[in-house]
């Protein structure tokens, strides 16, 4: 499965170990990394891999997700 390039503020907090509050506020902040389109804001995941300095895998991410 390959890696998606943006994801949903709730799922990178909770990769980060983050409350959806506080990933909201690092949004706001500019200290989470996004791309906004469509109205809507959403992390990129390669700047947030660079950001913890490993890579982000998909399994990962699907497990985020719910």
């Amino acid at each position: 499965m390959p890696t998606p390039a943006l994801i949903e503020i709730p799922v990178a907090a909770r990769l980060l170990g983050l409350s959806r509050p506080a990933a909201y506020r690092r949004a706001r902040d500019g200290s989470l990394p996004l791309f906004s389109g469509a109205g809507r804001k959403k992390v990129v995941v390669a700047k947030l891999s660079e950001m913890i300095g490993r890579t982000i895998t998909a399994e990962e991410i699907e497990a985020a997700s719910h």
